[in-house]
């Protein structure tokens, strides 16, 4: 294996590679031994932490390296890297592995438990930012992505650090530094979080340019830390006999705060529908338990961590709604923190081109459905995100589901002549028997329409020129477009390899659906064929750049791949199989 100097640099655009290794160097105190300063793969490293992180470095590190290598040193120490050295008279750097050799062995004979406090600093850092976050979830609360809450959380913390106003600026650059983003990077999408907190009256912008956050109150959530251990109180008293002193109390405090702060990623999991043996287990609580001090008796400790653990997997309405929007925070706030680039600027989890297909876009678009609001609500979030990550997300769809569209409206008309839904007896008799999730869309968006009005009801073409009106495929396309969304003709754009892949898509799903749904319209399948043709093409483009292997066809291990060579690299054109 080769890898070349412009690798590295390739290497240093990728966003999941920036945050792992700047959360790596701003958060531990890391070893540099048994490498050469001089290869791409440290100076890449070094030139990306100092682009980053600089010109203050929140870690001391340490590197290993040998006598006379003076710029060597003056170089790390400008980056808060200590520098020790090591003689080179003995040949293949042998006082350097005899220097390891003995701290192996002193490390060894001392048993010393691992050093907690860099622990302890983190959660302590961490639990501040969830309860500034907590401020901004439950003060005139609204259904915001977990993202922006955090955002907000930031700025809140970041302002309280210091008595009285702080520039603006100044804010900023708190903020970039906490999620280890440019301060170029972070301003658009901290300006916006701002906005949203002076316009929730939780910050004020002064005439100067400074800004003042309200003081972090956090009475909200160890209010509800507090509900969360009356209910293991509770649990403790019916299921084991055992009251809680006020000692013992304290320690349930500490360890459910714990639990719930720290081990967000196992509560968001449980409460976002896992297997609550894969999620919350008894021995996370087990473990928070012996870790805070003072110890509760052993008689009784089994009994605490089962009501604990009782709680976390069946937690009545209130304490769920607890745990959930502790766990989301935890959550959140654990992604931001240590992989703020991709979690913040969307970069990686925002898709550019959304393909919509028909049983999408009729509810979307039909006045009446029930899906209606939500899925425009939903379309609306994807935009503004992608906004906010100064993207563009483009919503389309497929001139091949447009047909689909018209022949659903095409039948309603028909459907509606021929049993008289006109009338609003007949109607809600029809709706009653089919129930508007199967029926036509078109005549169950009507059916609402009509339950909704009084007296006569519109006439079925009347409502139909009102909130449907268009007959022909270029009407249709008009009206999306008023609507916000873009048409594409997928078989006039597609390239010579996405014909070809097309044809063996549409081939595969010949073959499958004579078993699965051996009446599915032939006109249907070749519509699926041909978006995931394109979907196909997309992942395969220089700017998705994701395809890194394929399977071996006729393999008897279909997990199985082989690595591609560079020009197959070059020429891939999917990794969907």
């Amino acid at each position: 294996m080769v890898i070349a100097a412009s690798d590295y640099t390739r290497l240093a655009g990728s966003e999941t590679y920036t945050d792992f290794l700047i959360n790596l160097l701003t958060k531990y105190s890391c070893l540099f031994v048994g490498f050469s300063f001089n290869d791409p793969a440290i100076t890449q490293v070094l030139a990306e932490y100092e682009k980053r992180a600089g010109p203050t470095f929140p870690q001391l590190h340490l590197a290993l390296v040998p006598e006379g290598a003076t710029a060597l040193g003056e170089r790390l120490r400008s980056l808060n890297i200590e520098v020790h050295h090591y003689s080179e008279l003995q040949p293949d750097h042998e006082s350097l592995w005899e220097g390891i050799s003995i701290a192996a062995r002193a490390i060894s004979r001392s048993r010393q438990a691992p050093d907690t406090r860099r622990f302890d600093s983190a959660l302590d850092s961490s639990r501040k930012l969830i309860a500034s976050s907590y401020v901004a979830m439950t003060m005139k609360p609204s259904a915001e992505p977990v993202k922006d809450i955090v955002l907000q959380g930031l700025i809140i913390a970041a302002c309280v650090e210091q008595p009285g106003p702080i520039a603006e600026g100044e804010l900023f650059e708190r903020i970039a530094s906490s999620t280890s983003l440019t301060l170029d990077e972070i301003r658009p999408i901290a300006e916006l979080a701002l906005e949203r907190l002076v316009s929730r009256d939780l910050c004020v912008r002064h005439a100067d340019g400074t800004i003042e956050c309200h003081g972090l109150d956090d009475e909200s959530m160890l209010g509800d830390l507090r509900r969360l251990r009356r209910g293991i109180e509770d649990r403790l008293k019916v299921r084991h006999g055992l009251s809680m002193s006020d000692e013992e109390r304290g320690v349930t405090d500490d360890a459910l705060e714990e639990i719930t702060l720290s081990r967000g990623w196992d509560i968001g999991a449980h409460f976002a529908g896992a297997a609550s043996e894969a999620a919350v287990k008894v021995s996370i609580v087990s473990d928070a338990f012996d870790r805070v001090r003072p110890v509760i008796a052993p008689g009784r400790r089994d009994g605490f961590v089962e009501a604990t653990y009782h709680l976390l997997t069946r937690p009545d309405p209130q304490e769920g709604e607890i745990l959930v929007r502790l766990g989301r925070l935890a959550f959140g706030v654990d992604v931001v923190l240590q992989y703020g680039r991709s979690a913040l600027l969307h970069a990686e989890t925002l898709p550019s081109r959304v393909y919509l297909d028909a049983s999408f876009i009729m509810p979307a678009i039909v006045n009446g459905n029930p899906f209606r609001v939500v899925y425009r609500d939903a379309l609306a979030r994807l935009v503004e995100a992608a906004e906010r990550s100064r993207m563009h997300a483009a919503i389309l769809v497929p001139d091949d589901f447009l047909n689909e569209i018209l022949s659903h409206r095409e039948r309603a008309i028909r459907r509606v002549a021929e049993l008289g839904l006109e009338s609003r007896e007949v109607l809600h008799r029809y709706i009653l028997f089919r129930g508007t999730e199967n029926a036509n869309i078109f005549i169950g968006a009507y059916s609402a329409w009509v339950g909704r009005t009084g007296g006569d009801p519109p006439t079925f073409s009347a409502w139909l020129q009102e909130h449907a009106p268009y007959s022909t495929m270029d009407e249709l396309r008009s009206y999306l477009r008023g609507e916000g969304f873009e048409t594409i003709s997928l078989a006039e754009t597609a390239d010579s390899d996405e014909r070809a892949e097309y044809f063996k898509i549409r081939s595969a799903l010949d073959q499958a659906y004579e078993t699965v749904a051996p009446d599915k319209a032939e006109i249907l399948v070749s519509h699926e064929a041909r978006q995931l043709a394109r979907l196909s093409r997309d992942i395969g483009s220089p700017a998705f750049d994701r395809c890194l292997y394929r399977p071996i066809i006729g393999s008897s291990e279909p997990q199985r791949g082989i690595l591609l060579s560079r020009p197959e690299i070059e020429s891939c054109r999917t990794s969907v199989w």
